[in-house]
This record gives C-alpha cells, structure tokens and sequence, in this order.
C-alpha cells in the first residue's frame, strides 16, 4: 500500500518447531551494514556490527532465500507497464481457467468493447494504439469466459451504484479513458443485468453487503490477483503466487452461503431500478 520496494519469499516447514521452544534467536533483522539476531516475541537479541559477521549472515541469508519461492509479484497498471500487466492476467493457460472474483463493483470490463471502447479510450496516451488493442482483446475474453459459463463475480449494490454516479469503475486507472456519459452507462448496466438473470454476476447481501472499496480479487485457475491502489494514487496489481492461498479463496467463494447473495430475481430487479433511475435523472 505504501508504495515500497517490498517483496515475501516462503518455504513450507514446521514453523512451531523454531518458535516457543528451547530455540535461541530465531529471528533476524538484517540491514547492508548491520544485523539484530532475536527471540520470537523480539524482547530480547543482540546487536551485531561487526562487517565479518554480517557478511555471514548475509551469505545465509542468499542461500536460505534460494531455497525459497516468490509469495506475490507487484506490478503498476501504467500505460508505460500495460503488456507486462495484461500479458501477467491473461496468459496462455487464461482460455482454460475460469475466473472466480470479489469486488465493490461488477467486472464491467467484457462490456466494453467495439464502439464503446473507441468512444471512452484516451488516445492522448504514449502507444495508445497498443494499448487499446490489448484492452481490447482481453475485454473480448472475459466475454468469451461469461458465454463459457467460465466466469463468476461476486459484487455489491453500492458499488454498481457508485459507477452509475460517475461513470467511472475503479477496474481500470481513469488515465485510461473518459467518464462514461449516461447514455453509456446504460448499455453497461444492460449488459450486467443480463449476467444476474443467469447467475453470472451476483450481489452481495449482508453481512458482505459493504466491501472495502479499494478490494479487487480474482481467481483465475490457480493464479490470484489483487488490484488496488496504494497511497501514491497508483493502480498496482498484486499477482499471489502462493497457490495454497488462492485455494483457500477459491473454496470459499466457489461454496458460498446463498444466503449471502441476492436471488437472480432480485438483483435483476435491482439492477432495473438503477437503470430507471438514471434515466429519470435520480442518480
């Protein structure tokens, strides 16, 4: 979140068998010219200084860490990054993985494409003519996966509603495109009313009605993404890449309560007064 050079390696082990037992310090703070050796609940440690020392644990340290695996990779959603993004997201193996995702707001994204896209996209942009033809063919995808019956998305009302305000979905940086006028917005929320009458897309009730805002994740096979954005302002998108994880997440939404989500009916419905209320000026 705040933006910093940051990145988690794991290994699988018996942890509790280095924690809480007769094991002296088996935590380590490790700096270029310095080192703190501690105990687990680091109330006590020692200080090293000496260059010698350090130069050895660093040496352990590089060959623990190749023994290790990468937990998560992050990577800026700029139009300078946008191939190492989409290309991350929409692999060769994409095609064959569905796609399973919680956020504030519908995936809107396989909604916008042909006219629509040319319409709103910043042709401003350095290679924008790259970046919208890999937008959208990935667009294009997703709605190949929601044909497939490959795509599932778990969302809330107040996050459709906020799109239907402003015209804007926090899936994509605003230096992409333009607001969406209300006419727009309308083909948009068709296209999603569409998903709920077949379950595709579904709203969530309560306690799960009120999503954090800055919450993007989705499943893609194995593969788990989180886009948010950090205290910069960047839109960053946070490949997981510890597969036990994205299990654990896949389990969950893949089995959740039906009390937790509205009814096809119902977030038709809800979809329809959104749509009657933009038309009559009430949004």
């Amino acid at each position: 979140m705040a933006g910093l050079n940051y990145s988690l390696w794991y290994y699988y082990d018996r942890i509790q068998s280095h924690y809480y037992n007769f094991n002296l310090f088996p935590c380590m703070i490790l700096t270029s010219d310095a080192a703190i050796l501690c105990s687990s609940d680091y109330q006590n440690g020692i200080f090293i200084k000496s260059p010698d020392v350090v130069q050895l644990l660093w040496n352990q340290f590089i060959s623990y860490k190749e023994q290790c695996s990468l937990f998560f990779r992050p990577a800026p959603l700029t139009p300078e990054n946008h191939k190492a993004v989409i290309d991350s997201m929409f692999d060769t193996f994409y095609d064959q993985n569905d796609l399973i995702g919680i956020q504030p707001e519908p995936c809107l994204t396989p909604f916008f494409t042909g006219n629509l896209l040319h319409e709103i996209f910043n042709y401003d942009l350095p290679q924008a003519d790259a970046i919208l033809a890999a937008a959208e063919q990935a667009f294009q995808m997703n709605m190949v996966k929601i044909q497939n019956e490959q795509f599932l998305i778990y969302s809330t009302r107040e996050g459709l509603l906020q799109f239907a305000k402003t015209g804007l979905t926090d899936e994509i940086p605003e230096i992409f495109y333009h607001p969406l006028t209300v006419e727009q917005r309308i083909e948009i929320l068709n296209g999603v009313r569409q998903c709920c009458e077949t379950g595709v897309y579904r709203f969530l009730q309560k306690p799960l009605n009120h999503l954090p805002h800055n919450l993007h994740f989705c499943i893609r096979g194995t593969m788990g993404s989180m886009v948010f954005r950090n205290n910069t302002g960047q839109i960053i998108v946070l490949n997981i890449e510890e597969t036990c994880l994205v299990s654990i997440f896949r389990d969950y939404l893949e089995h959740m309560n039906p009390a937790s989500y509205c009814s096809t009916e119902k977030a038709t419905e809800l979809v329809d007064q959104i749509i009657n209320d933009l038309q009559n000026n009430r949004i």
